[in-house]
């Protein structure tokens, strides 16, 4: 199981194409190694975006990105007895309609020019949201480059920053996680990964060991305004504040 990238000359439209595989050690710990077997592909990986560097490298930007459906809290609409209990043909059952967002392990990859893997680095997450639009804020993550160095901004249950970085996502025999994020600001710590551009070598800052009890971080508002400064938003229904954050002093 691996990659392939096309190369296509702008001025003359030739077309040329490499592949490369991923390291079996590496994909265990993005897959299970019963789908490994079954020679499946990584499930609910999703592009976010690249990055071309000066060098005509790329980097790549991806996620498992996963939306549940379901129903509960549901309730009786009509008339009811002296115990409140529903009357039978005097009424009806309406489900309550929900549904969760779940952001799972992020997979970033560097291709080099000649379209060959540089790296590749997974990191675990385990993100929840139940509306649409606030979880795309809360969860996921945003990337930041400053020189040589990748900035991967997140928020994270603090239970979960010790997820073990063995253990794929979707090995539901070994998972134990728990992934709610958005509407639950106090379980929240906000981190970054920093990553080598060169080597691929990561380590993980926690900014915020503390969680806000009343503040949700937005991370994907996040704005680079300098190659050095980060300017970031943490707010609730009723407002928000900005701050900024320094790339190198996490």
């Amino acid at each position: 199981m691996g990659g392939f990238v096309l190369k296509v000359d702008h001025s003359t439209g030739q077309i040329s194409k490499n592949t490369f595989a991923f390291d079996s050690k590496l994909l265990s710990t993005i897959i299970s190694q019963k789908l490994i077997d079954k020679g499946r592909g990584i499930p609910d990986l999703q592009m976010k975006d690249f990055i071309i560097q000066d060098d005509k490298s790329i980097i790549l930007n991806t996620e498992q990105n996963i939306g549940f459906g379901g129903t509960r809290g549901g309730g009786w609409t009509g008339a009811v007895g002296p115990a409140g209990m529903p009357i039978a043909g005097r009424g009806s059952f309406s489900p309550g309609v929900s549904a969760s967002y779940d952001y799972n392990d992020a997979i970033i990859a560097k291709i080099n020019a000649d379209g060959s893997l540089a790296w590749i680095d997974k990191i675990a997450k385990r993100q929840e949201g139940y509306t649409r639009a606030l979880s795309t804020f809360v969860c996921s993550y945003s990337t930041f480059i400053s020189g040589n160095t990748l900035y991967v901004l997140f928020t994270e249950n603090k239970k979960n920053l010790s997820l073990a970085t063995d253990v794929a996502a979707n090995d539901e025999d070994k998972l134990s996680s728990t992934p709610q994020v958005e509407g639950y600001p106090e379980r929240a710590s906000q981190v970054v990964n920093t990553i080598n551009i060169s080597s691929g070598e990561m380590k993980q800052n926690i900014i915020t060991a503390d969680p806000d009890k009343k503040n949700e971080f937005y991370t994907t508002l996040s704005i680079q305004v300098k190659p050095n400064l980060i300017v970031v938003y943490k707010g609730n229904k009723k407002g928000g504040l900005f701050g900024q954050l320094t790339l190198g002093t996490p």
